[in-house]
């Protein structure tokens, strides 16, 4: 298991000066007591509770700036959402889109409710792929969510969204956007495809690239 097991760490994430030397010192209080009472439990339920904290940890995050962003205007503040997230906590736009997505899927009922909590216990690495496919207008029936809460890891619930969920087209009447490295934005809707409009990503004023970044993020538009 590595850290991105529990929180989804990008290149581009900025690096974060941390503090481990308080935890490493309770490990070796942990340690100490362990081997003097010869009792290999009193490490392995130290490891059981900080394996649990950390998976509490990513969707603790998702919440936290699922909240912030829905409740953006309230605070008063002129700056861009993602480049306050980016300079203060040091996550990349790109994986605070994730983050939110897969809270917007566990906050607001997008999966059916006797498969909620189950796939909720899944850990960050396995949701933002779900997330991800459901805002991209799939549809995901019974028999691929029993699917998805019995796979055994990452690999498995990619390879359910990739040769189950989207081999089918998208739901009925689903309208998504898509914005292209050209700057071409298409909306798909009934596996057909429209051209919208175009932007201009390729500008180099800062003023042009943090509105097509707030377009892009409040319109739920998908980058290919």
């Amino acid at each position: 298991m590595t850290n991105d097991d529990l929180l989804v760490i990008g290149n581009l994430d900025q690096p974060i000066q941390t503090n481990d030397d308080w935890l490493m010192n309770q490990i070796d209080k942990v340690m100490k007591q362990s081997l003097e009472q010869k009792d290999v439990y009193i490490a392995l339920n130290a490891g059981k509770t900080m394996y649990a904290i950390g998976k509490a940890v990513g969707k603790g995050l998702a919440k936290l700036l699922y909240e912030v962003q829905k409740n953006w205007e309230r605070y008063n503040i002129n700056e861009d959402y993602d480049e306050i997230v980016f300079d203060y906590i040091g996550l990349h736009k790109t994986n605070v889109v994730r983050y939110i997505r897969v809270m917007e899927m566990l906050e607001e009922n997008q999966i059916p409710e006797q498969y909620r909590e189950d796939i909720g216990q899944r850990n960050m690495r396995e949701l933002i792929p779900i997330a991800t496919t459901i805002s991209q207008g799939y549809e995901i029936d019974d028999d691929e969510w029993e699917k998805l809460v019995d796979a055994p890891d990452l690999s498995t619930v990619s390879k359910i969204l990739r040769e189950d969920v989207k081999e089918k087209p998208m739901r009925k009447g689903a309208l998504a956007l898509y914005l292209d490295d050209e700057g071409s934005l298409w909306a798909y809707q009934d596996e057909r495809r429209y051209f919208v409009g175009s932007l201009d990503v390729q500008a180099k004023e800062e003023t042009i690239k943090k509105a097509i970044e707030r377009i892009v993020r409040s319109a739920g538009i998908l980058q290919q």
